[in-house]
């Protein structure tokens, strides 16, 4: 650009910057206000070992075509920009459109030393209408894919008569790009063997990992199931305990309730009754009281009442037999209600660790599966 534009780029000023990035982006605006369309990035330019070979060709074609017919040290662009827009607004009326032949009109487009309109200006590949932007190869303008592609089969033409050394020089070029292409394949293959490898110990460890723990379930299950099965024999021989014991007094409390379901008169009561009924008897009929009769009909009496009270005794033990035995049944099924709760909530409690343990290690495949599946996403990617 300095070589051709002297006046519009200040060569000395642009080599004494330090920011690379920054001289890239400012020679660039001066190459796109001298109508070479900017279409490298200064950062790609930079930073990759081996910028893209295409658009620097079209760049470089761009560059060529505009300056191919201009001679050296040519006036600056700028310096009588604003009498320029006034003859160009004076002119504009009797120019045509350099496609349709056509009066212009409305918005208009400059390039190749003519104008258009906008809707004809298009790209000489694929029609596609361009507006200000556009790669000219060989004085045609196209949209960026179809430039890049013209300025390779443009580059290509142009190779075939150059010499052997130039010719030599790009096929050393192309064989030291190839053999990059070769080395940087197989360390693709390699992080991608070792990648498959650090995978496959990965999953042969959670394979052991769930083994162990569904081992280590099983055996606590055994345990358990074990510990209740000795709880429930020890339960069952306490139950057999008490109602061994319990037995005898049942029966006796059987044989002693009555047979017509009502309560009927002891054997004591009706023997009392009787000796009464007999001793009674003489003293209405001779009208004697006290003396050696009343002492006669006294110790039958007395051991009447004696009888009673034993008969009395006999009943009231035979009811706390009754409540003794109403208690240890009402014990015993307590007893069998707890140990059938505690049973219960031990299998509960087992049964909801198994269930954790099953959740814990479905998470853990599925995080499995996840990993491998952005694994192969990644490597995916990049083989592409």
């Amino acid at each position: 650009f300095h070589y051709f534009k002297p006046d519009d780029v200040d060569y000395e000023k642009l080599k004494a910057m330090s920011d690379p990035i920054q001289r890239l982006d400012i020679i660039f605006d001066i190459g796109d206000d001298l109508g070479v369309a900017n279409i490298l990035d200064s950062e790609d330019m930079l930073m990759e070992p081996r910028p893209d070979m295409f658009s620097v060709i079209t760049y470089l074609s761009q560059i060529y075509h505009r300056f191919k017919n201009t001679p050296r040290g040519s006036p600056s662009s700028n310096k009588s920009k604003k009498s320029t827009e006034i003859d160009e607004s004076e002119q504009l009326l009797q120019r045509k459109c350099g496609v349709c032949q056509q009066t212009l009109f409305g918005d208009v487009i400059a390039a190749f030393n003519t104008h258009f309109h906008v809707t004809c200006f298009k790209c000489s590949g694929c029609s596609t209408q361009l507006g200000n932007k556009f790669v000219d190869v060989d004085n045609k303008p196209y949209c960026d894919v179809c430039g890049k592609a013209a300025a390779f089969i443009d580059s290509m033409t142009a190779a075939k008569g150059k010499t052997p050394a130039v010719l030599e020089t790009q096929n050393n070029d192309d064989a030291e790009m190839k053999a990059q292409l070769e080395a940087r394949r197989k360390q693709l293959e390699a992080e991608q063997a070792a990648a498959v490898a650090k995978l496959e110990a990965e999953r042969q460890a959670i394979k052991e990992k769930e083994e162990l723990e569904r081992k280590r379930l099983e055996a606590e299950e055994q345990k358990t199931r074990a510990s209740l099965a000795t709880q429930r024999a020890q339960l069952r021989t306490r139950c057999d305990t008490i109602g061994h014991s319990t037995a005898p007094r049942l029966r006796t409390v059987r044989r002693a309730k009555p047979a017509a379901g009502r309560r009927a008169p002891t054997k004591g009561v009706r023997l009392a009754s009787k000796l009464e009924t007999k001793t009674d008897a003489p003293g209405r009929n001779t009208g004697v009281s006290g003396g050696a009769g009343g002492n006669a009909t006294a110790a039958p009496a007395a051991a009447a009442r004696g009888g009673l009270r034993s008969t009395r005794g006999g009943a009231r033990s035979v009811n706390n037999n009754n409540n003794n035995n109403a208690e240890l049944e009402k014990k015993k099924r307590e007893e069998q209600q707890r140990k059938a709760a505690e049973d219960q909530r031990i299998a509960a409690a087992k049964k909801a660790e198994l269930e954790q343990k099953q959740r814990e290690l479905q998470a853990q495949r599925e995080q499995l599966a996840k990993e491998q599946r952005e694994r192969e996403a990644r490597e995916e990617e990049q083989e592409r």
